[in-house]
């Protein structure tokens, strides 16, 4: 799928005339993500379906050192554990094969089972840039510490050869930017995805 991309370091305004421009041209069912105040700033007839408002967010400070649990890199073998992982809930981010074998993910094991793991969604060492994604826990594991003991190690393993690294988080996710932030992260921008009619 084709896909475009575009945050600005000061303000929207500039994101906002280029989508514009763009938007009418795009086919039915694509999914915009766009700095929040475009839908009401768009004057053509085009109908949208809001998918919700989400934050961006950087990691601002060193990342803190969370894990006291044992957490291991994960590789392709690895891969019918994630997916039953992420079968565990259906609210669950978006999680593709291709991206273990693109990008970084940790977990941590309980016996046999993948109790919570963390990966990057896209990844990019040339560009010095990467973005955190499929951060889970499995229900029966919530409250011990995991998705904040899975998402520091992660941070810690991209330091090392990442300069920049954000991760995107649903605004209604409460919990989610209390845990984000205590690992090092800040909010950058908010942000809106809506699939175009």
């Amino acid at each position: 799928w084709p896909a475009g991309y575009a945050m600005p370091h000061q303000g929207p305004s500039g994101v906002l005339d280029v989508l514009e421009e763009i938007e009418p041209s795009l086919a039915a069912g694509t999914w915009v993500t766009r700095p929040t105040g475009l839908t009401t700033r768009m004057a053509g007839p085009r109908q949208v379906d809001g998918k919700g408002s989400h934050l961006r967010m950087i990691l601002r400070d060193d990342p803190g050192r969370l894990h006291t649990h044992e957490v291991v890199e994960l590789d392709r073998s690895h891969l019918p554990a994630i997916q039953e992982l992420h079968q565990t809930d259906p609210n669950a981010a978006f999680f593709l094969p291709t991206m273990i074998d693109r990008g970084l993910f940790v977990g941590v094991w309980d016996g046999p089972v993948l109790a919570a793991s963390a990966g990057t969604h896209v990844m990019s060492v040339r560009q010095s840039v990467a973005a955190l994604g499929a951060i889970i826990t499995r229900p029966t594991h919530r409250g011990q510490g995991l998705g904040a003991a899975t998402t520091s190690a992660l941070c810690e393993l991209l330091r090392s050869r990442i300069g920049m690294i954000g991760l995107n988080v649903a605004k209604s996710n409460t919990a989610a930017h209390g845990l984000y932030e205590r690992v090092g992260f800040r909010m950058h921008a908010e942000y809106e995805e809506v699939e175009l009619l």
